[in-house]
């Protein structure tokens, strides 16, 4: 058996190495009991290995390249929120977030009622530059 990766979050490894013997690779994970009884010791450890045999240690790194290659390209286009909002902002392209009116919970929290459920404002705001429009 052959190292092929390392990872240290527990469900990355699963999918790689189910990924990989999806595609009919025999792989392996060592220390995967070990560190799922004992996650502090992910570290010490190394993470979880990925193992491969020989014969297929070439092509597994051929397969887990191909996919990381993929999730950081840049030409995916910029996902919309489940509410048809804008992720970024028209202006200067940063993170756009909503706009929530808290002078109503902060009274209600300051005269003993409370009340968790702050309903959200019809306006969006840049995190970067502030600019502001309205949420669909």
């Amino acid at each position: 058996m052959k190292e092929i990766a390392r990872f240290y979050d527990p469900e990355e490894a699963l999918i790689a190495a189910g990924f990989l013997r999806a595609q009919g690779l025999s792989v392996h994970l060592a220390d995967e009991a070990t560190l799922a009884a004992q996650p502090h010791l992910r570290i010490g450890l190394g993470g979880y290995r990925l193992l491969a045999d020989q014969r297929d240690a070439h092509m597994a790194r051929i397969a887990l390249n191909t996919i990381a290659a993929a999730s950081s390209s840049p030409d995916t286009p910029p996902a919309e929120r489940s509410d048809g909002a804008p992720d970024r902002c028209p202006q200067c392209g940063g993170p756009l977030r909503r706009r929530r009116h808290r002078l109503l919970p902060a009274l209600l929290l300051l005269t003993g009622a409370l009340f968790p459920f702050s309903r959200a404002g019809k306006e969006l705001r840049c995190g970067t530059c502030g600019h502001k429009q309205q949420a669909p």
